[in-house]
């Protein structure tokens, strides 16, 4: 766990079945930073992709939509 960043108050609370250092869900949180920690997340994840993915999925996302605007027009 050290190797990583990860200390004795971080680490030792997985060994007892506590969370670990991590920190819980706050069900009574802010909906308007749970929704921008939602976005934030996507695109992190999304400028982490090579290009050629995200060009892919680029072309499934305006096909798909075309085929639904077909159906629906």
């Amino acid at each position: 766990m050290v190797e990583y960043g990860n200390g004795v108050s971080q680490g030792a609370g997985s060994f007892g079945g506590g969370q670990g250092g991590a920190t819980g869900v706050d069900a009574g949180g802010n909906i308007g930073s749970m929704f921008g920690g939602v976005v934030n997340d996507a695109a992190t994840t999304i400028s982490g992709l090579p290009p050629v993915v995200v060009a892919l999925g680029a072309a499934i996302l305006v096909l798909a939509t075309l085929m639904v605007l077909r159906k629906v027009l």
